[in-house]
């Protein structure tokens, strides 16, 4: 909705070929893993990661996309 930069410039996902992984953050399909749902759209939406917080500071992830998203790295886990 608000233009903001597309995940994947920083992240990834785990099946990544080698040369993929070398992003700056983590892969996005283990942060499913990793913390609740509720606590992950909260962190999308209000992100206490600075780079996060900088990046989508004049266009944040709205509370709708981080619970898309969500829904689309759940998905995929279970594949």
């Amino acid at each position: 909705k608000n233009n903001g930069q597309a995940c994947i410039y920083c992240h990834n996902l785990k099946e990544a070929t080698s040369w993929e992984r070398e992003k700056l953050g983590p892969p996005l399909n283990e942060a499913v893993n990793d913390i609740s749902k509720a606590r992950l759209i909260a962190s999308l939406v209000n992100s206490h990661w600075l780079v996060m917080k900088t990046v989508y500071k004049d266009k944040p992830i709205t509370e709708i996309e981080a619970i898309h998203l969500v829904a689309y790295l759940e998905s995929i886990n279970k594949k």
